[in-house]
């Protein structure tokens, strides 16, 4: 592992195959404080297709769609993000609307696992939209969804209400969000903290997707990113679930002694009721208690405690994606972000991002 140094803020890092322990922060059930239940996320690399449970997700055998934002707005600009099996830089992209056909105005893919792709459309007034992807010169895949206007004026109760599952399709979504934030960075990458990296609309494809302006630099109420080496794996985890609506939680856990590992406590989660308006104010406010619960001690619990928030993954290339944490003996965390394939000058790498007080 290539160390820092004295560096502060988020730096990406290399590691070696001799890690020690794998752990991955556990997806939850769509479950309430009160139940006390969790829904473990199988952790092999899955077919690179997502839960078709919104009406801007599809899936077919070889190709997933994603439309971005969650609700886009006429005559604003959307992403498409396009998951599949193989290299995707070669597909052809292109979107219809009520005013005609439209051309990419930007667009880049990942020609390595997770393969994706993601093109940048300027959209037209509102009304019926549709997704082409073509190969050969023949249609192969194609998505239809409605482009409307929208209100915001929504009240929430609690930090952000469970619309999605965790499956093993939206763990290859999260591998790829992870992949595409750190695209084409390497080990001289460094943040002064997350919330630039999540700032920058080009990195993140999931900016604005609630079309709240909640990814502004100069928003009202801006979002409040600084976590450490222990809490930037549940920060990454946190907004993920905001965005897309799915269930998280995580663990009160204390430090353990000489004699015994931490134990888990009180299961908090995304349920938890939530006073205010202001969805960044709530979400900033839930990280807080994020920041105050987890610490170096909570990827140190006992093998056998079926209440940590993390799990052991084995150490196969296909399971070792984007999104998997390294924990060492002492509490250190780092989340893998992607692979430099072996060349004949260089060997292969495995990337992970490191965070830093």
């Amino acid at each position: 592992m290539a160390a820092s140094g004295s560096k502060s803020g988020l730096q990406l890092l290399t590691t070696r195959p001799y890690i020690l322990v794998l752990l991955m922060v556990l997806g939850t059930g769509a479950c309430s404080e009160n139940d006390g239940t969790k829904n473990a996320v199988n952790p092999h690399y899955p077919d690179s297709t997502f839960s078709a449970n919104n009406t801007f997700y599809h899936s077919q055998p070889d190709f997933s769609i994603m439309v971005l934002p969650g609700e886009p707005a006429p005559c604003e600009e959307c992403r498409i993000l396009v998951t599949g099996k193989h290299d995707l830089s070669e597909v052809g992209m292109s979107l219809e609307g009520p005013a005609g056909r439209f051309r990419p105005v930007r667009s880049v893919s990942n020609q390595e696992l997770p393969y994706w792709r993601i093109d940048d459309f300027k959209t037209g007034e509102a009304g019926n939209y549709r997704v082409i992807l073509t190969a050969a010169g023949k249609e192969c895949a194609s998505h239809e969804f409605i482009i409307e206007p929208h209100d915001n004026n929504t009240r929430k109760h609690a930090v952000w209400r469970t619309r999605s599952s965790w499956d093993n399709n939206m763990e290859t979504l999260y591998s790829v969000w992870i992949n595409a934030l750190f695209h084409d960075c390497d080990e001289q990458s460094v943040w002064p903290t997350l919330g630039e990296v999540i700032r920058d609309r080009q990195r993140n494809f999931l900016f604005n997707y609630l079309m709240l302006g909640e990814d502004e630099a100069d928003a009202g109420t801006p979002l409040n990113l600084k976590p450490d080496c222990a809490d930037n794996p549940f920060f990454l985890r946190a907004y993920f679930s905001w965005k897309l609506g799915l269930p998280f939680g995580f663990h009160l856990c204390n430090r353990g002694s000489l004699s015994k590992s931490p134990e888990t406590g009180q299961w908090i989660t995304n349920e938890t009721e939530a006073r205010g308006t202001d969805p960044v104010r709530v979400i900033n406010n839930f990280l807080a208690k994020v920041m105050n619960g987890v610490h170096s001690g909570t990827a140190r619990t006992s093998l056998d405690n079926e209440n940590s928030d993390y799990y052991p993954v084995p150490l196969r290339w296909e399971t070792l994606r984007p999104g998997i944490v390294f924990a060492d003996p002492y509490g250190h965390t780092l989340t893998i972000t992607g692979w430099q394939p072996q060349k004949r000058d260089h060997p292969g790498l495995m990337l992970a991002v490191d965070a830093q007080p």
